[in-house]
């Protein structure tokens, strides 16, 4: 998977205390 628009503000942890808490999660809403 290549994403074209890699950059801090594209990040997000996972919320603490779920199982996701230690995932990071690529995102772009393409605003």
């Amino acid at each position: 998977f290549v994403h074209g628009d890699v950059k801090p503000e594209n990040f997000l942890l996972g919320q603490p205390g779920t199982a996701d808490e230690k995932k990071l999660f690529l995102v772009d809403l393409g605003l």
